[in-house]
């Protein structure tokens, strides 16, 4: 699917044998994105950064290329043009694809901290070495590399007609899947460094919210988490993640130990404020006997998952929730129920469930049997959404 989009899109490219760059050269942002989020859904943690990563060096050179603007406003332009200029610097990285891009890379690295990648021996081998040899052979490794790209450069550009069969084939990319890009030691660190660019210019956003909930529930800021929490609840109190997280705070503050009696008491009356005084069972079991629950996969999954934290053992009884009426199946929704599924009940009771949901949703690839149609490996992070 993903190697179509690029022959669609390099129909609009000038250069249609390197489109990505070509996309790249024209801060293609809304390709890149969709790019990116598609990588990362099928775990290509790699190309996804590199998406995410091509669009905030977009805004980067606006941020550059407006200093040129700044004279050239005061001579030839019109100061309230000059003016509208400013405000757009100032709102710059309020724009919706630098929000959208680094809140990817905030879930790219969460997932790859949930996931680590395996390192390869000579990666292992490397870190065992004294730090001396290793920026010795590190040093040599770059002068090799300048070395042949200057005996590169002294070769002629042109080939002559009579040479074209006997030319060599291009060089291929050293790191198709971007892996270098992963080679990062403290993933949070840099999940953080991203959310602190977009805190103060998204606050109103609610994905950024419920991020921020995922990264310091990694960390164990039951206070910040309490905070994202309450941020969220102000945007869209009834959204099934912000109810799932709730619970999870909750069932978190039970099971943490050694918290200082201030902070526990804080913890505890925000919660109750949160709950509406309610038992955590009650809250939960209201939320999933909601009218609008009842059509509603993804709030059906959140009921589930709260369930799960309250009461592990009884876990066989909650799958009969997770079943809707058939007019009311969405292909993602129903993708990520298959998906949790698997994880929680095993894979003789996903193969089950996605039966009946291919029944329904006969177009879905993510369904189809094999033999019909590879189907898509789906994460459980669905529009921006993370789930620990």
């Amino acid at each position: 699917m993903l190697e179509e989009a690029e022959k669609t899109i390099s129909l609009f490219a000038k250069d249609t044998e390197n489109t990505i760059s070509n996309v790249y050269e024209m801060q293609c942002m809304w390709y890149e994105l969709e790019s990116a989020d598609a990588w990362l859904r099928i775990n290509k943690l790699g190309k996804a950064l590199k998406n995410y990563y091509a669009v905030e060096k977009h805004f980067k050179d606006i941020l550059e290329d407006q200093l040129d603007f700044h004279t050239y406003y005061l001579r030839k332009g019109t100061l309230r043009t000059y003016v509208d200029l400013l405000r757009f610097e100032d709102k710059l990285h309020e724009r919706k694809n630098y929000v959208r891009a680094c809140q990817g890379v905030i879930r790219t690295f969460l997932k790859l901290y949930d996931n680590p990648i395996e390192s390869k021996p000579e990666d292992d081998q490397l870190a065992n070495m004294d730090p001396a040899e290793r920026k010795k052979l590190e040093r040599n490794k770059k002068k090799a590399e300048f070395k042949a790209k200057k005996q590169e450069d002294k070769a002629p550009e042109k080939v002559k007609e009579d040479d074209t069969k006997n030319k060599k084939p291009a060089t291929q990319d050293a790191d198709p899947d971007c892996l270098s890009l992963l080679k990062i030691d403290d993933k949070l660190a840099t999940a953080t460094k991203y959310f602190k660019f977009i805190e103060n210019h998204s606050k109103s956003n609610l994905i950024t919210q419920l991020l921020s909930f995922e990264l310091f529930a990694r960390k164990n800021k039951l206070l910040l988490m309490l905070q994202s929490i309450k941020r969220a609840v102000q945007i869209d109190k009834d959204h099934h993640q912000v109810h799932s997280n709730i619970v999870r705070l909750y069932t978190q503050v039970r099971k943490s130990s050694g918290l200082h009696p201030e902070v526990l008491n804080v913890l505890n009356q925000s919660l109750s404020e949160l709950m509406q005084g309610a038992s955590v069972e009650d809250f939960n079991k209201k939320f999933f006997s909601l009218s609008h629950t009842q059509t509603s996969q993804k709030r059906r999954l959140a009921a589930v998952r709260g369930e799960l934290l309250i009461h592990p053992e009884k876990k066989d009884e909650y799958l009969s929730w997770l079943i809707v009426p058939d007019q009311h199946l969405n292909p993602q929704e129903s993708e990520e129920v298959y998906h949790f599924v698997k994880q929680e009940y095993g894979d003789a009771k996903a193969e089950e469930l996605k039966q009946k949901f291919h029944a329904v949703l006969s177009h879905a690839l993510a369904f189809k049997p094999p033999s019909s149609s590879p189907a898509i490996s789906n994460s459980d992070e669905t529009n921006g959404e993370t789930h620990a």
